[in-house]
């Protein structure tokens, strides 16, 4: 503002820009529909405010319904006073029986369902969405946070310790009989917390590493041996040269496929680097960025895809939909989708991982089940019991499902290459768990030092690289200050 307190014209170019970040209009025009559901039983003394924050949400493309589950006050009469508001009556039959009648009636391609007493933060569904975008998941949630306005008591509940925390396995494991020793050790040692005498916090329920999946029609239409897939970086190359389609300077077909930023150039880069001799934490967890002069060459290496090979284009955002569409040929992701591209009918095979940087690594993810503190310890061994019969039947979860099985006896079993999809496209994500060895940073700022993420410090900073606004040494940099100080924090 000037002198006058009158805005200046800088106001408007800067309200603008911070309205656009970190989230620009193209990016927003392409978020899925979101249905948001709201199951309502005599809510009539809030679901007015509830409504009214909902009809106030920033984002782009959203319906709200709410179930009536057979209310006797005015919450049929108050919802339907909301145009935005879909309303679906329906007898009194619990919150189970309403959620599912609003599942029922959703269009959008993601749900969210919140409650008649609460008020949505207008940004609840630009965050909310946000994982869906940037990696493999099924949910998301967040705290609730109490407003600012509500009255003491409610404040006070909401700032009380006891929240959930995990429970030490180790002697309800032995109560109820499951057998340790036929799990993959690795899982194992990913289960157990250092801090706490070592101990298990999860049942270890599958294994899962990123490998390539490569379109077989490009091999075939490129004269490739689909027998002899890349295993080093020069072979890596010749393929997605090979398979690789341009349009003058455009490349229409992606070798080797990429995004301008988020998960695929992140993850890219974590594996390459790894495979150089970057750590981006020493075995004591004392100095991060361990090897920088490495992980600055990983980065030089992904930019060679896009500036130099020119066998990957910035252009493309959604990468499954682009591997499935057949505008990339090589795609290092996750078993999870296997499900899809079978389904769709893809010709596709998978290989192990190629050695590009010396040592032969990949990246590991396990899913398990884990058990959260209860007012009543009896029931752990129940608990348990139901967990160790999912796992010693989790031979279907693991072919027809996703992932490798962490359980030996089931690796051993002779139709465990023969069931579920064929072993061309399954095979390498269980071969691959040999080389899956680039964990988790095991510390309380682990989530900044994650390679597979599009959206935490370490991809942020990456971007800036990707987009050429970051030299590959300043990047760097600005890791290792900001993973040290996570590395101090403990």
């Amino acid at each position: 503002v000037d002198a006058d307190r009158r805005s200046k014209p800088a106001l408007d170019a800067a309200t603008r820009a911070f309205a656009a970040a970190p989230f620009p209009a193209a990016d927003r025009s392409q978020w899925p529909m979101v249905s948001v559901l709201v199951c309502a039983y005599n809510a009539a003394e809030t679901l007015a405010d509830c409504l009214a924050s909902l009809e106030s949400l920033d984002y782009p493309n959203y319906e709200v319904l709410v179930v009536n589950d057979g209310s006797t006050d005015d919450t049929p009469a108050i919802a339907r006073r909301h145009r935005r508001v879909r309303v679906i009556d329906t007898p009194p039959g619990g919150l189970s029986v309403a959620r599912n009648v609003a599942l029922a009636h959703a269009a959008g391609e993601i749900v969210a369902y919140t409650d008649a007493d609460v008020r949505a933060h207008p940004q609840w569904l630009t965050y909310l969405v946000q994982p869906f975008l940037e990696r493999d998941v099924a949910g998301a949630g967040g705290p609730n946070v109490v407003p600012p306005d509500d009255p003491w008591l409610a404040q006070c509940v909401a700032r009380a310790p006891g929240a959930p925390t995990h429970v030490m396995l180790d002697d309800v494991i032995a109560e109820v009989g499951l057998d340790i020793d036929d799990f993959d050790p690795k899982s194992i040692q990913a289960a157990r917390y250092p801090k706490y005498d070592n101990k298990i916090f999860m049942i270890p329920m599958d294994l899962m590493s990123l490998q390539p999946e490569i379109n077989l029609d490009h091999v075939a239409e490129a004269g490739l041996d689909s027998m002899s897939p890349p295993s080093n970086g020069e072979e890596l190359i010749d393929w997605g040269l090979a398979m690789t389609k341009r349009d003058g300077d455009t490349v229409t077909r992606s070798g080797i496929l990429m995004t301008g930023s988020g998960v695929q150039p992140t993850v890219t880069w974590g594996i390459v680097a790894e495979q150089m001799g970057f750590r981006r934490a020493s075995d004591d967890l004392k100095t991060a960025a361990v090897n920088p002069a490495a992980g600055i060459a990983a980065m030089e290496w992904v930019l060679a895809l896009f500036d130099t090979h020119r066998v990957s284009t910035r252009d493309v955002t959604d990468r499954y939909k682009a591997f499935g569409t057949g505008s990339g040929s090589i795609f290092w992701t996750g078993p999870w989708t296997l499900n899809g591209y079978v389904g769709q009918g893809l010709n596709f095979m998978t290989s192990n991982f190629p050695n590009i940087g010396g040592e032969h690594k990949t990246y590991f993810e396990m899913g398990g089940l884990e058990l959260y503190n209860q007012s009543d310890p009896g029931r752990y061994a129940a608990t348990l019991e139901a967990v160790k019969w999912l796992s010693d039947n989790s031979f279907l979860w693991t072919t027809v499902g996703r992932g490798a099985s962490p359980r030996q006896s089931i690796l051993d079993r002779p139709d465990y290459k023969t069931a579920g999809h064929p072993w061309s496209v399954r095979g390498a994500f269980v071969d691959g768990m040999a080389f899956a060895t680039i964990p988790e940073v095991p510390v309380v700022a682990g989530p900044e030092f994650t390679i597979y993420s599009g959206g935490n410090f370490l991809a942020r900073t990456l971007e800036g690289v990707w987009a050429g606004s970051k030299t590959p040494d300043e990047a760097m940099a600005d890791l290792q200050e900001r993973w040290q100080e996570g590395l101090d924090r403990g």
